[in-house]
Parts: structure tokens; C-alpha cells; sequence
């Protein structure tokens, strides 16, 4: 299939992750996934590979033209309902670390370029109910496309505050479907058709709730690598990737593959970019640790929880390694710290 020439700018191309449950909700439809992802001009490769950067356009052509094949009206809801809570990349780990979902989704608008520069996320607050609202690139005959987005939304916020949040009503600027049921009983709430914008419709005390697992601490080391990535990598790779470690250490699953796995990359080539700076996986992981240990005086937290938050199994383990780094135990290493200055 011929391709319009823009069709390929970074403007226009989102991350193949949007696929991700594509071959399985098609095939429960009875659609055949390969040959409609050949007719929309797209690689079938990009339905197994979250990492490829492909046509916003024509991933919008599968979408569409896959519901009105299955004769569906809410097969974009389908979608993102079969890919659960969204993988926006280091944006997750950015969002989890927020302290109340007004500084969730704030950050989502900042930083939703980093992820795809197709899509936008505002949060307006002028009113009684504030709008969290979804543009993209393709506007006209994307219906579908637009209900996978806020649906994606939606489970994006049921992720950051818990499965019980409703948004107060759903908007869409395309025209209602013969039957909106299911559009109703996904959201949970009233579903407009036929509005001036694409959003969900929240209650102001929804703003003010907490974000599971929230950490000071982790959160501005979480920025801090968002903001690198922002910077489309061209800065300090090596400031990155520590960035990134700082986010997973809490998570007992700090790898050098699960790095990788975030950048886009496999370690091997981690590895090879970490070399061309001069440093390696483990020096960085190793300084980490160190850094936050030397911030950690700021938190009262007991050393159990200091050991969890640097990524270490079991307190004995971080107790031996906290030796070998300061020549004494952490008890001992935080009461120094903690004595009054004397002159």
C-alpha cells in the first residue's frame, strides 16, 4: 500500500505498545489481525514488537477499519481494555511516584511528548469539575481510536488511585453509536456524544487523593530521568540510565535487562552506550545507591524500609553491604548523622 509522505513524521508516529492486545481482541472478534495490519500499511512485525515507532495515521486505520469489519462500536474500548493499565514507558514510573493525582496528571500533560508527541493531555481546572481532556494527531474518522485513548485514560487514573474511581461523565466530540451501552458500563458514568472536546469529567475532590506508594525521594529522582528523556537522549546517556535505577530500586527488580527493556534497548547494547562514557551498569547502580544513602538523613525512615527503598532483598544484605561502603553498621552510620553540631 502507497503511503502519503507525512505519514512518517515524528509528529505522526506513536509507539507500536498501543498494538499490544490487538492480535487477541481481533481474533476474538473473528477478524484475521496480519492481513487487516498489511491492508492499513503496517508491518505485522509491529503487533509482537512494543518498541517500534509506527504511522499514527495507519494504526488509526487498523483501529477503525477493524471495528467496522467486526461490526463493532466499541472495539477501541476493546483494546485498551485487553492491554489494562497502559504501558506509557517512564511515565508510569513517574506518575506512581506522585503524591495526589492533580500532580499526576499535570505531570502527564508536561511529559506525554516523551512518550508520543501524537497525543496531549490537558488538565483544566476553571471549572466546578475539572476536564482532563485527549487530543491526537488524527482527528476526523477516529472514533474508535478516541474511546481507546480515554479508555486507556480512565485505567491509567483506576491504576494511580484504586479500582473504584469513576470519572463524573465521558465526552467525545464524534456522534453517539446506535447502542452507547457499552461506552456506559465501561466508564461507569454518563457518556456525551457530540461534545466540543474529547475528556473525562472529574469531581475537584478527585485531585486531592493519593497516589499508592508515593515517595519524595523516588519521585524527584523519577523526574529527574524524565526530564532527561525529554531532552530525546542526546544529553548524558550514563545520567539517564542512573535515573532510571533510582525508579526501579524500590521495586526489588532493578536489573540491568529491566533497564534495557525501559530505554527500548537490550543489555548488550546498554552496555555498549554505558562503555562509549567511560562507566558500566554496575558503577552506576553502585554510585546510586551510595547518593540515596547520603540523602537518606532527610527521611525519617527505619532501616528496613531504607534497605527496601535501595533495592536490597533483606536487611542483612544491605547491612553487609553498607559495611564494606562506610566501615561500620547503618545504626551507627545514622546516629552520627543525626547528633546535633557541637563547637
Amino acid at each position: 500500500m502507497i503511503s502519503r509522505p507525512d505519514e512518517d513524521r515524528p509528529s505522526l508516529l506513536i509507539p507500536s505498545s498501543i498494538l499490544a492486545s490487538y492480535v487477541s481482541v481481533a481474533q476474538s472478534c473473528g477478524l484475521d489481525p496480519y492481513t487487516l495490519a498489511r491492508k492499513a500499511g503496517l508491518d505485522p512485525a509491529c503487533l509482537f514488537d512494543p518498541g517500534l515507532p509506527v504511522s499514527a495515521l495507519r494504526v488509526t486505520r487498523l483501529i477503525e477499519g477493524s471495528a467496522i469489519e467486526a461490526g463493532l462500536s466499541d472495539f477501541g474500548i476493546r483494546l485498551a481494555l485487553g492491554r489494562g493499565t497502559p504501558d506509557i514507558g517512564p511515565l508510569n514510573l513517574l506518575l506512581r511516584e506522585e503524591p495526589d493525582l492533580r500532580s499526576a496528571l499535570k505531570s502527564m500533560q508536561s511529559f506525554m511528548h516523551v512518550h508520543s508527541r501524537s497525543i496531549q493531555v490537558s488538565l483544566d481546572e476553571r471549572e466546578d469539575h475539572p476536564v482532563l481532556g485527549v487530543s491526537h494527531a488524527i482527528n476526523v474518522g477516529a472514533s474508535q481510536a478516541t474511546e481507546m485513548i480515554l479508555c486507556s485514560m480512565m485505567l491509567t487514573t483506576r491504576w494511580l488511585v484504586g479500582a473504584d474511581w469513576a470519572p463524573v461523565a465521558v465526552c467525545f466530540t464524534h456522534r453517539a453509536p446506535p447502542d452507547a451501552a457499552p461506552q456506559r458500563a465501561v466508564f461507569g458514568c454518563p457518556a456525551e456524544f457530540s461534545q466540543p472536546l474529547n475528556g473525562l469529567i472529574l469531581e475537584r475532590a478527585d485531585l486531592d487523593r493519593s497516589i499508592a506508594h508515593s515517595g519524595a525521594m523516588l519521585r524527584r529522582h523519577a523526574e529527574t530521568y524524565v526530564r532527561s528523556l525529554a531532552r530525546d537522549m542526546h544529553g548524558d546517556f550514563p545520567e539517564a540510565v542512573s535515573g532510571l535505577i533510582a525508579a526501579l530500586l524500590p521495586s526489588g527488580r532493578c536489573s540491568s535487562a529491566r533497564v534495557a527493556r525501559h530505554l527500548g534497548m537490550d543489555r548488550a547494547t546498554l552496555q555498549r552506550r554505558l562503555a562509549l562514557s567511560g562507566r558500566s551498569y554496575s558503577e552506576l547502580l553502585q554510585d546510586m545507591r551510595l547518593s540515596l544513602v547520603e540523602k537518606a538523613h532527610e527521611w525519617d525512615w527505619p532501616l528496613a524500609d531504607l534497605a527496601d527503598q535501595l533495592g536490597f532483598s533483606s536487611p542483612s544484605v544491605f547491612s553487609r553491604w553498607f559495611r564494606q561502603n562506610y566501615g561500620r553498621a547503618p545504626s551507627v552510620w545514622r546516629k552520627e548523622r543525626l547528633r546535633p553540631m557541637t563547637g
